[in-house]
């Protein structure tokens, strides 16, 4: 009788977590969260995909099924609504990061251990950066083809998929002190590339976030040439 009310418990806990986590989501991002459930049946339909991601540790490892992994995915295993539907699916990282927020609050042994877990695979599938004196010119030369390339088929530079993950959506908002807290930066994962080469060290960078490029560095970000000048005018401004 002690275990089922035990279990009970457990469950009522967990349920009353997520219930909690979505209505905060929904306080800060309505319009992002309003288009992600558009791409269920039903609302509740991503609130037990929130839960049976949260209580199920094999799902963790899985791109297809773990929400975070999906909603920051720009293939087969990303979200796809009404809206999406002449683009196909698109990652939704914003979003994404807004659960982290909100998750990191929570402090609990538990989701510090899924966080952890979701940026491994991440970073497994990402890849990571080389040094920055291996393949300079190669790396300079992709970058220019970047820049200066022209979509053949008209579509807007602007509307591709860049491929950020977490810690370059963190990066780029000033946010790498939230991960930092729950100690899930790591060399492994700070140094994973974007689909433009460019690491979460590039976005702190060009957006001017000093305490995180500051924070980056001492998790062991390397400073690798994708946008040099974008790199060298940051650092040179801020050791004038």
């Amino acid at each position: 009788m002690a275990g089922t009310e035990q279990t009970i418990t457990v469950l009522n806990e967990d349920m009353a977590f997520n219930i909690d986590l979505w209505e905060k989501v929904k306080l800060t991002h309505p319009i992002a969260l309003e288009e992600w459930a558009e791409c269920f049946i039903h609302e509740i339909e991503a609130e037990l995909e929130i839960r049976e991601t949260l209580t199920n540790r094999e799902m963790w490892k899985k791109r297809d099924k773990n929400f975070l992994l999906r909603l920051i995915s720009d293939d087969e295993n990303g979200y796809a609504n009404q809206r999406d539907k002449d683009h196909g699916k698109r990652p939704r990282v914003h979003l994404a990061m807004a659960f982290v927020t909100q998750m990191a609050e929570c402090e609990s042994t538990l989701i510090i251990e899924y966080l952890r877990e979701t940026l491994s695979v991440q970073a497994r599938e990402a890849g990571s950066t080389r040094s920055v004196y291996d393949n300079v010119q190669d790396e300079i030369a992709q970058e220019s083809i970047r820049l200066e390339s022209r979509p053949s088929d008209g579509v807007n530079p602007s509307l591709r998929k860049r491929g950020n993950g977490l810690i370059h959506e963190a990066a780029k908002n000033g946010r790498c002190a939230i991960l930092q807290k729950l100690s899930l930066l790591t060399a492994e994962n700070v140094n994973c590339v974007n689909n433009v080469g460019e690491t979460a060290l590039h976005l702190a960078a060009e957006f001017e976030h000093i305490k995180d490029v500051e924070i980056l560095l001492r998790a062991g970000a390397q400073l690798k040439v994708c946008q040099p000048c974008v790199v060298l005018q940051f650092f040179t401004f801020s050791t004038c």
